[in-house]
């Protein structure tokens, strides 16, 4: 028996099944059976066309290199107008000005933000982010360009002190640095932090503290401490970022981690405020005395406690929410 061979007119391909045919046709000759559709619908004269008009398709073919290099051209033109950095093409040079200032390039979502690996499913992300924030609690390295430079000892330079409104100006022949002199400073070495309080002695709020929550009068307290331009010690830049600038002393500003830093100003802000209210109240027997105190004590240990575990964890860590936000509020004079 002989079989009929259904062949491709675009191709060597051939095949016993007419469907196999169209499905090939379908798949690799889509857009050429659609020329070949409307091809079909022309008249029988404009089919037999002279062999001299069929050569005029090879001719346009056959197109010189200027024309080709126009294409060269157009591609050239959207190069003025793509982004550097996320490769975006814009329709205007215009559009382009302002896309640049707020483009931050391409951002990889599978990248740690703290130590830059990249992962391949969200997954193996999130376990690795748990291990890499407790991985390490110390100073963040700072980068060479934000360092001190040392002074060489072959430059002369003439340093005229200057203390106005307790603020130290120092003037030579290169710029001019100011800085408060009664900023208080994080002691490294013995972790420690000692609040500047005078302006509380002057203003006492001893009373607006027991006629309220503890958990509202701890808040109260501190941003009352930090209303001194003395305790603005730490400087929080970006609420993302995950380190916050202190004050180290000498005008010298350090990036510490939030994890690391914050418990220790709550530790301090919880001792200065049991400090406090210990040397302005005379009955030390009040019951508002001892719920403040005890939760001042809470504080001052992470919000552990033996009893209402969680209500304390909880108010600990949303007050540390409200000092990164309050601390985003200061600024480096």
């Amino acid at each position: 028996m002989d079989f009929i061979f259904h062949n491709c007119a675009f191709c060597n391909y051939n095949t016993k099944r007419k469907y196999d045919l169209k499905r090939h046709q379908n798949a690799k000759h889509k857009f050429t059976n659609e020329e070949n559709s409307n091809d079909k619908n022309l008249s029988l004269d404009d089919k037999n066309l002279n062999p001299d008009d069929k050569n005029l398709s090879l001719d346009d073919k056959n197109l010189s290199p200027d024309d080709k290099n126009l294409n060269l051209d157009d591609k050239n033109l959207n190069l003025d107008k793509k982004c550097n950095k996320c490769l975006k093409i814009f329709s205007s040079k215009n559009y382009l000005k302002k896309h640049q200032i707020i483009c931050k390039g391409i951002s990889n979502s599978l990248e740690c933000h703290i130590c830059h690996k990249i992962f391949s499913c969200y997954a193996s992300k999130s376990k690795h982010l748990k291990i890499c924030k407790n991985k390490s609690q110390q100073l963040l390295i700072i980068p060479e360009e934000q360092q001190l430079k040392p002074i060489q000892t072959n430059q002369q330079i003439e340093i005229i002190p200057q203390t106005v409104n307790n603020t130290l100006i120092l003037n030579n022949n290169c710029n001019n640095i100011t800085y408060n002199i009664n900023l208080i400073r994080f002691d490294e070495e013995e972790l420690k932090i000692d609040f500047d309080i005078k302006h509380l002695e002057t203003n006492n709020i001893i009373h607006k503290l027991y006629i309220i929550a503890p958990e509202d009068a701890y808040r109260l307290f501190y941003k009352k401490l930090f209303e001194n331009r003395n305790n603005q010690m730490i400087i929080k830049e970006n609420l993302k970022h995950t380190y916050s600038n202190v004050h180290t002393g000498m005008n010298i500003w350090r990036k510490m981690l939030d994890d690391y830093i914050y418990h220790i100003i709550m530790h301090f802000i919880a001792e200065t405020l049991i400090s406090y209210i210990y040397n302005n109240t005379k009955n030390k027997e009040d019951n508002k005395y001892k719920r403040l105190r005890e939760y001042g004590d809470y504080m001052a240990t992470k919000g552990y406690s033996s009893r209402n575990t969680k209500e304390i964890e909880k108010s600990y860590k949303n007050h540390i929410k409200s000092l990164k936000y309050l601390f985003n509020t200061f600024k480096d004079d």
